[in-house]
Formats: C-alpha cells, structure tokens, sequence
C-alpha cells in the first residue's frame, strides 16, 4: 500500500528496444534503454488498486513481465481556498494585488493564480500573493481564481473574483468635426494628451478647437476658439503650462484675419483671448511652468520668440537671430535653453538657422547657419538631456533645382558644435516631412512622412540603433513622463515605450 509517491524498476536479460509501463493497461511511457525506472505520483484519484506491468519489447516480439498491484490509499480532503483582490476596478493601466487563504487537514503544497482560466503564476509557500497586471486589453472586466493543491494531489478552486475594467484605448478621433485638421499637440505635466485643430477653405466657417483627453484616454474637454478658422488654414498650435493650455489660431472677422493667443485653464474655459500682431500663427513650447511663443513679426518680417508667465505675462521677448530667416519653423525648450529654427519665407531653398537661447533670461547663446544643400527648412526641433539639439531637415538639390531625395537630422551641442548627423533616404522625389520628439531616456521618437509611400514611426538611438517601428501617416509625435508615445495623424494613437499600441 502506498500514500503518494512510488517508483517502479524493470530488470531485463538480454538485448531489448526499449520497455514500456502498462498501467491498468494502458502504455504510459517508453524508456529505450536501461534503467528502466519511472517514478511515479499518484493521488487520491488513484485510491484502491493499480495494475502495473513491464513490456520488454525487441523487433515484433515482446515479453510481459508479472502485473504488480498496488493498493493506494490516500487522504480525499481537498483544501479550502479563497481569493481576494485590491483594488477591485481600473480605469487606467495597473496592478491588481491577488491574495489567496489557503489551508488544508494535512498541507498545502502551491496555490496557482488563474487569469480567465489560465495559469499566470505559481507560488508553492503562504503568503500566497501575486501583482497582476491590468491593461487596455483586460477593458469590461476579467476573472481571477486560486487553485490550492495538497501532497495527495487533491485540489480545489476558489470562485471567480471580478475585476472591473473601463480603459479606453488610446486611439481617439475628431469625427464630430467634420473636414478638421489637427496640425498640433502637447503632453501636460500630469501627461494629460492637448491637441489644436483647425479647417481649411474659405467656404468653411468652423472655428478651430482645443481637446484635452486624461491620461486614461477620456475626454475632459473640447473648445471651440477662433471662429470661422476654415479662411485662416488649418494651423491651430498647443501648448499645456501646468494644467492649463495656451492655443493659437487664426480668426476671421469679416474680411479681415487676426490671429489669437488664448488661454484656457483646467475647467475648459477660455479665460483670456490676446491679438498678435503677428502674419503667421505661432508655435508654441511649454517647460510646464512657463510658456514660450516662436514666430513672425509683422512687416519687416523678422523672427522672434519670447517667454511668458503662466498667466501669459511677457517675461522676455527677443528678435536676436542670426542668418537671413525670417520665419520660425520650430520651436523646444528642455534644459533651461530654448532653440528655434528659422527659414527665410521669401525662398525656401536658401541658407537656414538653428539658433539657441538661455531660457531664463532670453540672451543668445549659439547660431548655426546651415546651407540649403544641408538644411532647406526644419521641420521639428529636440533637444536630449545633454543638451544636444537636434533639427530635422529637408534638403534641396542646386544642380537639379528640387527637393533631394535625402533628408537628415543635425545634431549641435550648446556650444554650437556639430554633433552627429542622421541621413535618411526618401527614395522618391515628393518632399517628406519629418517630426522629432526624444524621451527621457534620449531615444528618438522619428517620424517620417512620404507622399505615395509608406510612411512610418519609429523609435530608435541617436546612434541609430532602431527598438521598433510602425507604419503611421504621422504629422506629429509626442512622448510622456512614462515614455509612452503619441502619433498625431488623422486620429491620435497612443503607443507604449516597447512599441505595441496602447
């Protein structure tokens, strides 16, 4: 008689293929050469008697040994098992902490965790506990149960314990404003996502609009700013100061066009509205405290870029460029500096500036002048936590009068040092559009934008080591505190830092 674990020996003379274990029966394995050991556990399924039997087998002939009876006779009393969780619902990503109160008359040997009827982890000695993670995929709910074993192979499960689960995916849409474009987008310091939309045609009369989601991915607000934006374009520029978002866009009155500064604190509600005597609408950056505005002066067209309070208070304000831009094409702050890329608008393929400021006081810093043949115009600006800037640049071929079929992103230190360039090639001759964000971790966020060609989104290092890519039509790309990532095209997609969509 036996109470759980057996082993069971086969002796064989002479040359075999191998000898097979019978039990009750049936061939329950094979072993091709010597030993022949097999041990075995029963359990209380296997109480009263088992027949065991050898197999020696050589060629088509095979020898039976004697059957061995063995008489099993162990404790039937399963274990008592229940579950608890913390907390008990999710509206954003998380870990739910699993519990399991285990016990039985002789001992508990594991308690396995089950998501949905899967095993997702093992814990063989109390405090039985396990952290589960809870994702978008989990959305509407998800079951957790425990199994708890005994040395006698008995067991028993806990009933379900439900988690609820209401996170919205990360891919949000503006379908309720028909025909709009939204060109911009902010990450707020609590990693609130802002986004600026506009229209274009004259015929149309929407205004441009401001929409916030949480970082859970719902909507806390959406407003209407400048009225009848569809004559002004669709440019419509954000940026999050705190809890708070700054907007500009072009309005038009009558036939006259104005563009708008406004500001909109927590609750959604515009709470001032400043004219710019300004052609162009500007691109605005936020160090989460402050807010910088980058762009045209009127006639004489000249660049400028200034910081302001939260409160839209001017702390500084600067025309101090080097080169013959005129135009601010792109705007960042990271570090306590501020850098601005300036093309003159009167020709696009003639030298451009990347120019650098201190960010406390607005003085110069560094300017680099780049000739179009390197830089035509920069289309996004980043700065790493070195203070590297770096600028993405389209390029423009003298000899055949059109764009190139390269594009590259500089790189310059605070000093204005080159620090490395990243050529990329667009394989055709449609101008491309490149956007540029870098985390904190300093691994680009590049977005490559081709007419007629797949365009894609990719994470990579600054010595071009690429972690992953995605195909995106992408106007924008963005990164949060956490590293997630957010492309802006004609929806807005939330995708974490290892690349899967959110």
């Amino acid at each position: 008689m036996v109470t759980g674990d057996v082993t069971l020996t086969a002796a064989t003379t002479g040359f075999t293929d191998g000898v097979r274990l019978l039990r009750n029966g049936k061939v329950v394995t094979e072993i091709t050469k010597a030993p022949f050991v097999w041990p075995l556990s029963l359990t209380s399924k296997d109480n009263g008697i088992v027949a065991f039997e050898a197999v020696a087998r050589r060629g088509t002939t095979e020898v039976h040994s004697k059957t061995v009876n063995v008489t099993v006779a162990l404790e039937t009393v399963p274990p008592v098992v229940s579950l608890s969780a913390m907390p008990a619902s999710f509206s954003a990503p998380g870990t739910v902490t699993l519990t399991a109160v285990a016990t039985d008359n002789v001992g508990v040997t594991k308690v396995e965790f089950l998501k949905a009827g899967i095993v997702v982890a093992t814990k063989t000695s109390a405090p039985y506990t396990f952290a589960a993670p809870i994702t978008a995929g989990d959305d509407y709910g998800v079951a957790f149960s425990a199994r708890a074993y005994d040395a006698a192979g008995n067991q028993a499960t806990s009933d379900d314990t439900m988690i609820a689960v209401s996170i919205p995916t990360w891919t949000k849409s503006w379908a309720d404003k028909t025909g709009a474009v939204v060109s911009d987008m902010s990450i707020s310091s609590g990693d609130d996502v802002v986004v600026g939309g506009g229209f274009a045609g004259a015929a149309n009369t929407s205004p441009a609009f401001v929409r916030k989601w949480g970082k859970n991915g719902v909507v806390q607000y959406t407003v209407d700013t400048c009225t009848k934006n569809g004559a002004g374009g669709t440019q419509s520029r954000v940026a999050a100061v705190g809890d708070d978002v700054w907007h500009s866009c072009f309005e038009e009155i009558g036939t006259t066009t104005f563009v708008r500064l406004i500001h909109i604190d927590p609750a959604g509600v515009a709470v001032s509205t400043e004219t710019l005597a300004v052609p162009y609408v500007p691109r605005l950056a936020s160090d989460g405290t402050s807010l910088y505005v980058a762009g045209t002066s009127s006639v004489p067209y000249a660049p400028f870029v200034e910081k302001r309070s939260a409160t839209g208070k001017v702390l500084w304000h600067t025309t101090t460029f080097s080169g013959t831009g005129n135009d601010a094409t792109a705007l960042a702050i990271r570090g306590g500096h501020v850098v601005v890329a300036t093309r003159n608008d009167g020709g696009s393929h003639v030298d451009t500036t990347l120019s650098r400021f201190d960010a406390a006081t607005g003085a110069p810093i560094a300017a680099n002048i780049l000739p179009s043949t390197t830089c035509a115009q920069g289309t996004a600006v980043a700065i790493d936590s070195s203070g590297v800037a770096y600028e993405s640049c389209t390029q423009w071929d003298a000899a055949k009068g059109t764009y190139a079929l390269t594009v590259a992103v500089l790189g310059f230190d605070a000093a204005g040092t080159a620090a490395g360039t990243t050529t990329l090639t667009a394989a055709q001759i449609f101008i491309p559009s490149i956007t540029l964000a870098i985390d904190s971790q300093d691994q680009w966020l590049l977005g490559t934008k081709y007419v007629h060609l797949d365009s894609v989104v990719e994470k990579r290092s600054s010595a071009g080591v690429v972690a992953w890519a995605d195909v995106f039509l992408p106007n924008q790309v963005a990164t949060d505190s956490q590293n997630n990532v957010y492309v802006l095209t004609d929806a807005l997609h939330g995708v974490t830092p290892a690349g899967v969509a959110r």
